[in-house]
């Protein structure tokens, strides 16, 4: 598991808060809460009672923190302090406490053998990172699988609050995990969409019957096929089905139809019904079985692994996997049969 490293996580700031610092010559010259709403919210930044949520005066250290009520009034804040800052601000510093874009992402990834860096560069998909982690311990100093990296998230103009927000719920290399930061939009765990939560949400999709609006755990209808939504059957006997590669290699019931016959191939005559030295143990159902014996690819060279694919007449059964039975190979009629159709060379 990963050290812990670098940088420390600072405190959460206060949202929508700006705080103005007193840098006159005279300490007894900082005004009152009250004054200073009149003077400077009111008369060079021109803002409204109902714009402003909380005013906070600390004397001993000399600064007011202003907490304004949306993140659109507290841009027009800044904006007004950075043109007015000759007109009635020569005393003040302002310092952001607050910082939109700026996120304490905490990742909770269900494996904990996953390299912190892993996670690093799924984040970085979506924001902007400092250096650095913290592995997040209880009181006796034992990591309870949670990090938090330091980011800044990156602009998103079509996106409601003008930045772009990572997946709450994500799968990195097929390990789940979920992430939460403060002022995070709301994430359907469901759908995977934004703006909403899995107890609202109208984009749910069950996977037993194939209609919108419930799961599958709360379905009531019939099982569907996935491919052409029947209820008849299911996507693995679909006549619309297309066969795959993996279905010729397993020896499906789809063999003959996605099987070919390269240049060259031999086929053999049906054998004598006799004893099997051959167990086939990775077939769980019936197939379809031939004889033939096919070479590919059709012109092999040095470079290129020449595969010879060899099926014999045998029954399917049991766990396991091909292995010849000693006993019946000793039996004359099976031994002739098998140097017949493959022509071994015995002494």
């Amino acid at each position: 598991m990963e050290d812990s490293t670098s940088t420390e996580v600072p405190v959460t700031r206060m949202k929508n808060t700006l705080r103005f610092r007193w840098r006159g010559a005279d300490p007894q010259g900082f005004p009152e809460r009250v004054p200073f709403i009149r003077e400077v919210l009111f008369g060079v930044l021109s803002l409204k009672a109902s714009d402003i949520v909380c005013v906070q005066r600390n004397g001993p250290q000399r600064f007011v923190d202003v907490t304004v009520l949306a993140d659109g009034s507290f841009t027009t804040m800044l904006e007004a302090c950075r043109d007015k800052k000759e007109e009635g601000l020569k005393e003040y510093t302002m310092e952001q406490l607050w910082w939109a874009d700026k996120k304490i992402i905490t990742v909770h990834v269900f494996n904990p053998f996953l390299p912190a860096e892993t996670v690093r560069k799924y984040l970085q998909q979506f924001v902007d990172l400092q250096p650095g982690h913290r592995e997040m311990r209880d009181e006796l100093g034992i990591w309870n699988g949670r990090r938090q990296f330091q980011a800044r998230l990156r602009s998103d103009p079509l996106a409601p609050d003008g930045l772009c927000h990572p997946l709450g719920y994500f799968n990195i290399e097929g390990n789940r995990g979920y992430l939460f930061y403060p002022q995070q939009p709301p994430f359907c765990r469901l759908c995977l969409g934004r703006g909403h939560t899995a107890d609202a949400c109208t984009n749910m999709r069950c996977r037993n019957c194939l209609d919108k609006g419930h799961m599958a755990k709360d379905c009531t209808g019939p099982r569907r096929c996935r491919i052409c939504g029947g209820d008849d059957h299911l996507a693995r006997a679909c006549p619309k089905y297309k066969p795959l590669y993996s279905d010729a290699l397993v020896d499906s019931p789809f063999l003959e139809e996605v099987r070919s016959q390269p240049q060259g191939n031999q086929l053999f005559p049906p054998t004598k019904e006799t004893g099997s030295a051959v167990n086939n143990t990775t077939v769980k159902q019936s197939r379809r079985e031939f004889k033939a014996v096919s070479l590919s690819p059709q012109w092999p060279s040095d470079h290129v692994m020449l595969e010879a694919k060899i099926t014999i007449d045998a029954p399917a059964h049991g766990p396991g996997y091909w292995k010849f039975n000693i006993s019946l190979l000793e039996e004359k009629e099976y031994r002739e049969l098998f140097l017949d159709q493959f022509k071994l060379c015995t002494k």
